[in-house]
């Protein structure tokens, strides 16, 4: 938590013990139902269909942008609402997401 959040915590609540809760937090969210459990199954199957139209995609000479975009359009298509894809290229293989670097 910010120090803010908590110094504004210890000012609200004088003589009170602040405790570190994330154990209890992270125990939490271990449990699922069988509803989250499908939603998480139906979101993963969403990202393989991105994933897999960009594994398919001829993305020779395009942008990671554009390269990106092959993926989120398939996503969406696929019943995602929100998206991020990322491709990671670096160096002078930045400014495409597959192919030689250009010289200058």
């Amino acid at each position: 938590m910010p120090t803010v959040t908590y110094e504004a915590m210890v000012k609200a609540a004088p003589g009170a013990t602040v405790s570190n809760g994330d154990a209890d937090v992270y125990k939490l969210r271990l449990i699922k139902s069988a509803a989250e459990t499908a939603m998480l199954r139906r979101s993963w199957e969403i990202c393989d269909t991105g994933y897999k139209a960009l594994l398919d995609a001829d993305i020779t000479g395009l942008t990671e942008i554009q390269a990106a975009a092959i993926a989120e359009r398939a996503a969406r298509d696929a019943g995602a609402e929100g998206v991020v894809f990322t491709i990671l290229c670096s160096g002078e293989r930045t400014n495409t997401a597959v192919g030689a670097p250009r010289e200058r």
